[in-house]
């Protein structure tokens, strides 16, 4: 079964292939190929919008991670590795979820942290775990690390 986002994947892919557009092409043919895996995996349920977009912002993330390496490797900006990794991350971005912005997510985190009584830097590890179990699809991990550090020391 195909999902809204698989077709406009596909437009996409069509539309980059007669623009000649290899990195696009690239990008998007492995996102197809992430989704394929991930609806073949054992056990796996059946996928919908969210499902596929969550598989396409773990590609995402693998790419980021790649592209953090070669930056931690003093690799220079303009080394094809860079610009390739930088323009599949940019051509997979309509299809990332929508996270809430630093306002938005630090509300939450106050929110958590005066439900729950939170204090401490020791309860950083407890005031993540209460964050992300509502709301791991709606906000970034990285900024509730951050924004729990400032608050909780």
């Amino acid at each position: 079964m195909s999902t809204a986002v698989e077709k406009e994947l596909m437009d996409q892919l069509k539309i980059a292939m007669k623009a000649r557009d290899k990195v696009t092409v690239s990008a998007i043919r492995m996102a197809r190929s992430k989704i394929s895996e991930a609806r073949t995996a054992k056990n796996a349920a059946e996928l919908d919008d969210a499902a596929v977009r969550a598989v396409i912002a773990s590609y995402v993330k693998s790419l980021g991670s790649a592209l953090a390496e070669f930056r931690a490797n003093d690799t220079p900006e303009d080394d094809v590795n860079i610009v390739d990794l930088s323009a599949e991350i940019t051509a997979l971005e309509p299809w990332m979820p929508q996270l809430l912005g630093e306002a938005e997510t630090a509300a939450i985190v106050d929110a958590v942290i005066a439900t729950h009584n939170l204090s401490g830097a020791k309860m950083m590890g407890r005031g993540m775990g209460l964050v992300m179990k509502d709301h791991k699809a709606d906000v970034d991990a990285a900024l509730v690390k951050t924004l729990l550090a400032a608050r909780l020391g």
